[in-house]
């Protein structure tokens, strides 16, 4: 059976935002509003630094502004290296490099004039809300301290949903991926799907109450990152679960024995995935408290564990493969349209 880009699309469109399309568009420059807030924020700019072009993209323009505002995430990386005047150079270059990819993106967009209705967005934003346990009251006051307006919000959410639906229809339409791929796939990359196996874990947790606020939380977090330090330097995880911890098994030394990490909390599971044996979490948060994982050992994938991963294949191939088809796209896109960069 062929698993192409239609078996998923339904899970994939659903206008939530999904992490794969903002993982793809992220080295993009493409802000994707999963969160509550946009990343945009008021900025004062000088009149030179609107006026000035960096690069001319068909119609478009990017000016020194817009590029300031893509450097100044850097500038904390570039002051700490060695040669700072070397690195602001090649951050520079790639922030010059994702605009022009950001503008051919819009552009190409433009040109489809997909359609986007009010319920649409209005399903959007009830699901951003959803998400960040948040009101439309709260949104629309923090939307007003940043400086930003409903409408403007609305107009944001509208341009998302479009790239999203752009995705669907011009990139991923293009991904086609059979069983025999993923099996392929699997077999090179199988030491990279262990991590979503069964594992053995301790715990430390160190639990909220109805009292808790978020000072509290923090004192919480502070003290977890204490014990962490003491665990990774050597002192034993079990004898600090003894004494600190206020979860299951914490008499035993936290031991959970063998799990499996679809059982856990989402924020453990994730946490668990990266880890690697014998490694000690950083603390977790989670609703029911801070969380500090002993990854003791994990049950390695094998052949026979296909069946099992294949979701979790197809996906990981299927954004590769976008984020490749989508490359091309630009490619191919830069080729047909002018583009200058000044300097």
């Amino acid at each position: 059976m062929n698993h192409n880009f239609k078996s998923l699309r339904a899970q994939r469109s659903n206008l939530t935002f999904p992490t794969w399309l903002g993982r793809l568009l992220r080295p993009l420059g493409l802000a994707m509003t999963c969160v509550l807030i946009l990343s945009a924020t008021t900025h004062t700019a000088s009149a030179a630094q609107v006026e000035k072009i960096v690069a001319v993209v068909g119609s478009d323009v990017a000016t020194l502004y817009d590029l300031d505002r893509a450097i100044a995430p850097y500038m904390s990386e570039i002051n700490k290296s060695p040669n700072k005047e070397q690195k602001y150079k090649e951050v520079k270059a790639e922030m010059l490099d994702r605009i022009v990819n950001n503008l051919l993106l819009k552009q190409a967009i433009e040109q489809t004039k997909i359609p986007v209705t009010n319920d649409e967005v209005a399903r959007a934003i009830k699901n951003i809300l959803a998400q960040n346990n948040t009101t439309i009251e709260a949104l629309k006051a923090e939307l007003v301290s940043k400086g930003i307006s409903y409408e403007s919000y609305k107009d944001d959410i509208k341009q998302n949903i479009q790239r999203v639906k752009f995705m669907n229809q011009e990139i991923g339409s293009r991904v086609k991926i059979s069983d025999q791929d993923m099996k392929d796939y699997y077999q090179k990359h199988m030491d990279e799907f262990g991590g979503r196996q069964s594992a053995h874990i301790a715990q430390i947790v160190l639990p909220f109450d109805e009292g808790t606020t978020k000072e509290k939380a923090q004192i919480l977090k502070t003290k977890a990152q204490d014990i962490v330090n003491l665990a990774r330097s050597g002192t034993s995880f079990a004898s600090l679960a003894k004494q600190y911890s206020k979860g299951p098994n914490a008499e035993k030394g936290g031991d959970l024995g063998v799990v499996d990490p679809s059982h856990l909390l989402p924020e453990i599971a994730a946490a668990l995935e990266k880890m690697g044996t014998g490694q000690i979490s950083d603390p977790i948060v989670s609703t029911a408290g801070i969380h500090i994982i002993d990854l003791i050992d994990r049950a390695k994938a094998s052949e026979g564990d296909f069946e099992k991963m294949k979701d979790a294949i197809y996906n990981k191939m299927y954004d590769q493969r976008v984020a490749d088809e989508l490359n091309q796209y630009l490619a191919d896109a830069r080729k047909k349209t002018y583009v200058e960069i000044r300097d």
